[in-house]
């Protein structure tokens, strides 16, 4: 809990400046891709059921014009505005300096390490997707009782997030990582996972925990199907995933490198006005 704890007050200081750099690629997202596509076969297994084995791979990746279309703008968007938020929380944790100049500059610098951490996600929720819909599909034409291929189904996509959730939280200091020493991406995996090692479970419990709730909410609202909440739900998921794991990089890489995070140091009146 203790990542958990650490983010949410930093949330708490930095509420706006975190909903200023979230909102827009959010809004971007939640117009385009579901965050909870694969757990739409599980809540209309009825339909899911008809489906065959690329109707429901589609279904579970998105992979659709939206799907390109996120690529392309939502993506393009939410590189930018990460990168933009990873050297603010970078500048504000090592120099205790929170501005909004300079955003340009913060992109530039941040841009391809953004991008590497983009097209890794991609690839993690790819796989994710394509593993699920290929698990429910074997169990749909295995067996020909419901109850089975559902229990079975959401065992099986149970189990899947589970993994997922051990590559994030395997992979989640990489960024910060890259950020804050400038290492390449190859020396940077080392180092994470160096530091990684021994803070593992803290880690985990802090990528799964909190979006129980939030995928909760999200499930509830796409079973009563009702157009304008679900849309309402998605863009507040996706604020809080941007803002959320975010934050969570960058406060667990410096509690777990003993950086000192001097946005929590007081600061005297003299070099506050300076």
């Amino acid at each position: 809990m203790r990542y958990i704890k650490l983010s949410m007050q930093y949330i708490g200081r930095r509420f706006f400046y975190i909903l200023e750099y979230s909102i827009l690629p959010a809004l971007v997202l939640a117009l385009m891709i579901e965050p909870a596509s694969v757990y739409n076969l599980l809540i209309d297994f009825t339909s899911s059921v008809e489906k065959n084995f690329l109707e429901m791979w589609l279904s579970a990746t998105d992979i659709s014009w939206r799907g390109v279309a996120f690529l392309l703008v939502g993506g393009l968007m939410l590189i930018i505005f990460v990168s933009a938020m990873s050297g603010l929380f970078e500048r504000d944790m090592r120099l205790g300096d929170l501005s909004n100049r300079h955003f340009f500059a913060r992109v530039n610098n941040n841009f391809l390490i953004m991008l590497r951490v983009f097209v890794v996600m991609i690839i993690i929720l790819e796989c994710y997707g394509f593993i699920c819909s290929s698990l429910i599909y074997l169990w749909i034409k295995v067996f020909k009782a419901k109850a089975i291929r559902l229990a079975l189904s959401i065992i099986s996509v149970v189990l899947i997030t589970l993994l997922a959730a051990i590559v994030v939280s395997y992979s989640i200091l990489w960024c910060p990582t890259m950020v804050f020493t400038g290492l390449n991406g190859r020396k940077a995996v080392i180092a994470e996972l160096r530091l990684t090692k021994g803070n593992f479970w803290r880690i985990f419990v802090a990528v799964v925990l909190p979006v129980i709730p939030v995928f909760s909410l999200i499930y509830v609202t796409n079973y009563f199907d009702i157009k304008i909440l679900r849309f309402i739900v998605d863009l507040v998921a996706y604020i809080f995933f941007i803002g959320y794991y975010t934050v969570l990089m960058f406060v667990a890489y410096c509690d777990i490198s003993g950086t000192d995070r001097e946005d929590l140091k007081k600061k005297k009146i003299w070099e506050v006005n300076s």
